[in-house]
């Protein structure tokens, strides 16, 4: 059911139910209620306080897509990194890690897909990349919710394609491209018009509808290290807003890609739940124009509106990154072919890094330059240098996203490896000890990445 679909009152007392059942769901499973504002819409605030990591929302994705970047790489159903995937007998495209993945995906969406893969991937070629995987979710979540199940247990919650076309509409393309958007929505439809399972096919206006309904409210799917895997369509996680001073977090678990809600801090009674829609590593119109464009709304979160002191802070990073001596040094690191030009390379970005020491482009501008210096001497293989960037980048971290952020946490991680390689336990564990404290709060003690990181602590001591 799409929202231009005529509803009649059965459909509407039918959605009425279901969202009572929801609110009750989220009452008691999660201790979360949904409320009305005239300025956000709906908002998730919770019923009692919570403590920093605990659970405040868990569900399954509605559907996923693999990103294209990492098709070839990656299965199309777990979407983990695998050296050896087997593809479909049928299409020849879709790529799996073993019999298992490939009997779920079959059951999930394959079945449907199958008969129409290679017209998926011939209609949508052209188009970037991010594009392709918009129209890709469409097509699975359209060819897909035919089999979508009505019935509700009283003690779980059954999200269906009524979840999804209930989600709000956001901005066209580009913050207002409407023909952009009718060109997707006609290649989509030509791909759903070949599929038998579609039929009848929907309207270019149905199609246009649901995708800024994704464009507003999907997800990126990451791993534990923070790195994108896929695009997620999450009904219930959809519900909450953003802010720049965020505090909730984000975690998919590896293989079955859960999404799992943890507060980064402590929340009290009644205290909205909000997560952030975008890295907030960036000014205040910086973040305020992607919000804009993307969400179509502007953020008046309380770091919106201090937000002129902190960005004379934060600094231009465009600006850095066009500074002729950054763009040399990057340049010569991405065509160095040997190890004596990667170490000219990175020469060249200490020297600018004294530079900016006096110069002071920005907190910004020195996280990026910091971050490019750490990489190449990861690559030279030089542990001892590599410390000092990684301390920076630490202490860079702290003050852009705070003390219990999972981007500090992973930093530490970093840090506390290098100085385990040099032999320098104590610090090692110093480090490994706060990123265990953060990550355990952000990913869950049941993480691989925690469990990895449990055991080098206990080798380090």
């Amino acid at each position: 059911m799409l929202a231009c679909e005529a509803l009649s009152a059965l459909d509407l007392n039918a959605l009425s139910d279901k969202r009572a059942h929801r609110e009750k769901y989220l009452n008691e499973k999660f201790g979360l209620k949904t409320t009305q504002s005239e300025v956000k819409g709906t908002c998730v605030n919770a019923l009692r306080s919570f403590e920093p990591g605990e659970i405040l929302l868990s569900t399954e994705p509605y559907a996923f897509v693999v990103n294209s970047d990492i098709a070839v790489s990656h299965c199309h159903n777990c979407l983990q990194n695998k050296k050896e995937l087997r593809s479909c007998s049928g299409c020849k495209i879709a790529r799996y890690c073993g019999v298992e993945c490939q009997k779920k995906s079959w059951s999930r969406w394959h079945r449907w897909e199958c008969a129409v893969q290679g017209m998926i991937e011939r209609e949508l070629a052209d188009l970037p990349f991010a594009l392709a995987d918009q129209a890709r979710l469409i097509v699975r979540v359209l060819l897909c919710r035919g089999g979508d199940s009505k019935d509700q247990s009283k003690e779980s919650y059954q999200v269906n394609f009524d979840d999804v076309s209930s989600m709000c509409e956001g901005p066209a393309a580009g913050g207002g491209d409407e023909a952009a958007d009718r060109g997707l929505a006609q290649r989509v439809g030509r791909i759903l018009a070949r599929a038998r399972s579609a039929r009848p096919a929907p309207s270019d206006d149905e199609v246009v509808g649901l995708l800024r309904r994704f464009r507003a409210n999907n997800f990126s799917v990451w791993d534990e290290l923070i790195l994108p895997l896929g695009q997620g369509v999450v009904p219930l996680g959809a519900l909450l807003n953003h802010s720049c001073r965020p505090n909730a977090v984000l975690h998919y678990a590896p293989c079955s890609l859960r999404q799992t809600v943890r507060a980064l801090r402590k929340i009290g009674a009644g205290e909205e739940v909000c997560h952030a829609y975008l890295d907030v590593a960036a000014t205040t119109p910086k973040r305020r124009g992607a919000l804009q464009a993307g969400y179509g709304f502007t953020c008046m979160c309380e770091e919106c509106v201090a937000g002129p002191a902190r960005d004379a802070r934060l600094g231009d990073v465009d600006a850095a990154l066009a500074h002729p001596a950054w763009l040399a040094a990057t340049a010569a690191a991405a065509a160095a072919a040997e190890a004596e030009e990667l170490r000219r390379a990175w020469q060249l970005m200490a020297g600018l890094h004294a530079r900016w020491s006096f110069e002071t482009p920005g907190l910004l501008g020195m996280v990026a330059l910091a971050s490019r210096r750490l990489q190449t001497l990861l690559e030279l293989g030089d542990v001892e240098q590599a410390i000092e960037p990684c301390t920076l980048l630490v202490n860079s971290y702290r003050e852009i996203y705070g003390q219990s952020h999972p981007m500090l946490g992973l930093q530490l991680y970093t840090l506390g490896n290098l100085f385990a390689e040099k032999g320098q336990n104590e610090q090692a564990c110093k480090q490994l000890d706060e990123a265990l404290h953060i990550l355990t709060k952000t990913h869950g003690s049941e993480s691989p990445l925690v469990i990895g990181l449990q055991s080098l602590i206990r080798d380090c001591k």
